[in-house]
């Protein structure tokens, strides 16, 4: 991956030679993180990362080394809101690198807790990372900076989910122009997404609370109503 001296972003992967061409950059300084998807012979990521110059007149050719990166770990545990622990649940771990306006994701590993809800990531490049838990969890996700040899971690309460659905009654506007919101009593905003054409929608995977659904136009709000973990389906909401 690389970032050229206009912020643009290029991708690619290597053939079975290790070989690879980008065309299109733009002259000046060019920003690179090249990384293997997996895990190298010796079980640690292995990448190169750096800046190379490019000159509109010449082709630029480099043979990159990747090399093993040191390594540092994640740990954590996952409980359920009675301080239980919860076992078998997926947590993910993928590395972000940002430059400039950029933040893209490398490769993502995963993992399961054991019975204690524990979880344990080794063998991790430093760098920064984003933590997740399959279902409903808070926080939601997690950050973490990793450095060489300073274990980090990451724990979480894993909570009880449920999915909001209803219709709009539309009227003369077109569905495509309408959004839904979800706000938490705090008026903190959870969710949204968009009215499907035939005025239902749906927000999944929300923690089971009370919240408040607002239908939108653009950013006016034209109609809205509670929901909790009681009764989150059936709502309808209707265009003025």
């Amino acid at each position: 991956m690389g970032i050229d001296a206009l912020d643009k972003l290029a991708t690619q992967t290597t053939d079975e030679f290790g070989e690879f061409t980008t065309e299109g950059l733009t002259e000046g300084t060019l920003s690179c993180s090249f990384s293997r998807g997996e895990r190298g012979p010796s079980g640690l990521h292995e990448s190169w990362a750096g800046l190379i110059e490019l000159d509109h007149n010449f082709a630029t050719e480099r043979r990159i080394v990747l090399e093993a990166d040191l390594a540092t770990e994640i740990a954590g545990r996952v409980i359920d809101a009675q301080g239980a622990p919860v076992s078998g649940i997926e947590v993910k771990a993928q590395q972000f690198v940002s430059s400039g306006t950029f933040s893209f994701g490398l490769h993502m590993e995963s993992t399961t807790t054991n019975a204690d809800g524990r979880y344990r990531f080794t063998g991790m490049r430093a760098g920064d990372y984003k933590m997740r838990i399959a279902g409903c969890t808070s926080p939601a996700d997690r950050w973490l900076d990793l450095v060489t040899g300073e274990p980090s971690s990451a724990d979480f309460v894993a909570l009880d989910c449920m999915t909001i659905a209803g219709w709009v009654e539309l009227g003369d506007t077109p569905a495509a122009e309408l959004g839904v919101r979800l706000f938490a009593v705090d008026e903190r905003r959870v969710a949204d997404t968009k009215v499907s054409a035939d005025g239902s929608f749906e927000l999944p995977d929300v923690i089971a609370d009370s919240y408040e659904v607002v239908l939108f136009h653009d950013d006016q709000r034209l109609d809205h109503a509670p929901v909790d973990a009681s009764s989150p389906t059936g709502i309808v909401l209707r265009v003025p």
